[in-house]
């Protein structure tokens, strides 16, 4: 029973679970976060969504000017995060997951709600911030997928630390009107993949201008998800007549069909965010990686080999 068992399971899994003598390697680390797209729109069924472009099967790849997958960009308005890309434009740009980049100073967001502006924490020297870190969910960017800071390292340490394994890393993205559909508390009924944030701005000369739409969970799903979005008396949000994603190769199509199917909104989990002096980049890199199996090295921080 057992080695057929395991025959049948390595064949559905693509062989993704390594069999461990009579156990099965089974690591897997799930996390929702709101990203920000490319700054369009596309039309489905009469109303305007966000466009997700160069949908379909990807992977990381080398940034074109450092020469790494592991890159870090040189400027302070990218907070030293790490830049992913997964796909080469041109001879010098790229496609990435990396953070926004622009100033938002709360003494001219007249737009943003006083909720966001009001905090108790204060700076080291005990005044009050002057600016906001804030992602933008939706239409934002030329074309990369941003994420705020403390997630986007948090992603980086969920990969494997060692920078020539990270071209194994595959990226899926969906044409703008499938979703993600998955299992992820294993009651056996696939549930669309959502998150508890509800804010989306636009920008105008490189500065946040206004919102797209209101903080409120309704109206802001109302505009994410183009009217496809109902909800039982309860609130509880479901689709009706939607399709998730399959992937044919590198192309991403048409997947299953539901004729209803819940929404899941997984909490809106508080960055944590690292402070340090400023560093090199090879030490900024090296402190990325850290994990379990990858302790920071003095040796690898200052010098090329941390590339």
């Amino acid at each position: 029973m057992l080695p057929a068992f395991l025959k049948l399971f390595q064949r559905t899994t693509d062989g993704r679970y390594p069999v461990r003598g009579d156990a099965i390697e089974f690591a897997e680390f799930t996390a929702l976060y709101p990203v920000g797209s490319v700054n369009e729109y596309t039309e489905y069924k009469g109303r305007q969504i966000p466009l997700y472009p160069t949908p379909g099967r990807r992977q990381i790849t080398t940034h074109q000017r450092s020469g790494t997958p592991d890159h870090i960009a040189p400027w302070p308005s990218y907070s030293y995060s790490p830049w992913l890309p997964y796909m080469h434009v041109g001879s010098n740009m790229h496609n990435a997951f990396h953070t926004p980049y622009w100033p938002l100073d709360l003494a001219k967001a007249d737009w943003l709600p006083d909720a966001f502006k009001k905090t108790s924490a204060k700076s080291r020297d005990g005044n009050g911030f002057t600016s906001l870190y804030l992602l933008s969910r939706g239409p934002i960017s030329h074309g990369c997928t941003h994420v705020n800071p403390g997630h986007l390292v948090e992603l980086r340490q969920i990969l494997p630390a060692e920078t020539a394994r990270l071209d194994q890393v595959e990226v899926f993205i969906n044409q703008s009107h499938l979703y993600d559909v998955f299992d992820i508390d294993g009651d056996g009924q696939p549930e669309v993949m959502g998150v508890r944030y509800f804010v989306a701005y636009s920008l105008r000369d490189m500065r946040p201008d206004r919102l797209r739409a209101p903080v409120e969970r309704t109206p802001f799903y109302d505009w994410l998800y183009g009217g496809e979005l109902r909800q039982d008396a309860d609130g509880a949000g479901y689709f009706t007549e939607v399709h998730d994603a399959k992937f044919a190769g590198d192309h991403a199509t048409e997947g299953n069909a539901y004729s209803r199917i819940r929404l899941y909104e997984a909490a809106y989990e508080p960055e944590r965010v690292q402070f340090y002096a400023t560093r090199p980049i090879p030490f900024v890199r090296e402190l990325r990686k850290v994990g379990a199996d990858h302790p920071f090295s003095e040796a690898r921080a200052r010098s090329d080999q941390a590339l």
